[in-house]
């Protein structure tokens, strides 16, 4: 699926992940649940609480994971930041 947006709420369950392609400069915010955040070819882990947001510093694919069970996850996807 291929979400167009500038803004974007994406629910995932546990099991579920969203891969973001192009998403330099996006603002991911974790509404609800923790959100792991990783970046093809780099070392880190980011972890996002809720309420917590990672500005994306990279061209390469971005896949966020839930990390809780029982526990949904709720991210919003901003493009338009500025």
């Amino acid at each position: 699926m291929r979400i167009d947006t500038d803004h974007a709420r994406l629910p995932l369950r546990l099991g579920e992940a969203a891969h973001l392609q192009d998403a330099r400069d996006t603002r991911l915010t974790s509404l609800r649940g923790i959100a792991w955040v990783t970046i093809d070819g780099d070392r880190r882990d980011i972890v996002l609480e809720p309420g917590e947001s990672f500005v994306v510093d990279s061209d390469a694919r971005v896949v966020v994971y839930p990390l809780r069970a029982g526990q949904a996850l709720e991210l919003a996807v901003d493009t338009a930041i500025a």
